[in-house]
């Protein structure tokens, strides 16, 4: 049928993106998350302004007082590294890498 020609390079793409990910949490030795499987709640959105998340492929996934768990797609990206910085100014940051 139709429906499966769509849904099947949906999935191959994802399985290949999740793949990508999980290598570079590895190399980078950062622990990588399935951020599609984690319930985000909106008051952590918060803490990253929309504007600078979307730039920076970023999302708070966990927030605990004045500690937070970041999801980031690209850990070795300048800005991203810049970024973080200021967060660790008022939190304790851990980031895990995580697919588009």
């Amino acid at each position: 049928p139709m429906a499966d020609t769509v849904k099947r390079p949906q999935i191959i793409n994802r399985e290949f993106e999740e793949r990508q990910a999980k290598a570079l949490a590895e190399r980078f030795g950062v622990p990588y998350i399935d951020i599609s499987t984690e319930p985000i709640n909106t008051d952590y959105l918060k803490v990253i302004p929309r504007e600078t998340a979307l730039e920076l492929n970023m999302i708070p996934f966990h927030k605990n007082h004045k500690k937070i768990r970041v999801a980031v797609v690209s850990p070795n990206s300048e800005p991203v590294k810049n970024y973080i910085q200021t967060l660790k100014k008022t939190y304790e940051v851990d980031f895990f890498i995580c697919q588009q």
